[in-house]
């Protein structure tokens, strides 16, 4: 009845109630000899002294009265099983679906995660190109000696972003003017 009983709560609520695969003389984990030994002790001593100790004190009783205590025992019984079942039931189907957002966010994340160091280099890529353009077409209104400087600069500070370099592009303009002025003037 016990390995019926264990092998059933497993299949039904996917979790093993009780685990005796540490105890010596088991049958996979749901009896072992010990238990059983125990239980059929306990079944005895209720058989030999309780049920006669509960004999004699229910001696005095109507049977009818017995008969209805012992329906109502068996109807609360068969209540609290019904009860666990469907509380159990309800406990299940929430973890399922907890269990399924919990892995479906876990994806998305994990997708998000996966695909940044794509999207980053997308970025990075297309922020060359525009930086690219950018160069090249102030590159084409700039002197010989503008570009040389310019390139200088992109090799001494590698890490400007392209608004430093239009900024130190007006900077060199300026200062290429006023050398032209200055040689001129």
């Amino acid at each position: 009845m016990e390995y019926i009983t264990s092998w059933y709560l497993e299949a039904r609520f996917h979790a093993r109630w009780w685990d005796y695969s540490r105890m010596p003389l088991n049958v996979n984990g749901r009896i072992c000899l010990p238990a059983t030994l125990l239980f059929g002790i306990m079944g005895v001593f209720i058989v030999r002294i309780v049920m006669p100790a509960a004999n004699t004190a229910i001696a005095g009783i109507d049977p009818l009265v017995v008969e209805g205590v012992g329906l109502v025992a068996a109807a609360l019984l068969g209540a609290d099983i019904a009860l666990s079942e469907a509380s159990l039931s309800g406990i299940v189907s929430t973890i399922e679906n907890i269990d399924s957002e919990f892995t479906a966010k876990g994806e998305a994340a994990y997708q998000l995660v996966t695909d940044a160091p794509q999207q980053l280099a997308s970025k990075a890529q297309e922020h060359t190109h525009e930086l690219r353009d950018r160069v090249r077409s102030a590159a084409g209104s700039m002197s010989a000696t503008q570009l040389i400087v310019l390139k200088k600069i992109k090799r001494f500070a590698p890490h400007r972003t392209h608004r430093s370099y239009d900024s130190i592009g007006a900077q060199l303009k300026d200062a290429v003017r006023e050398l032209k002025d200055r040689r001129n003037g």
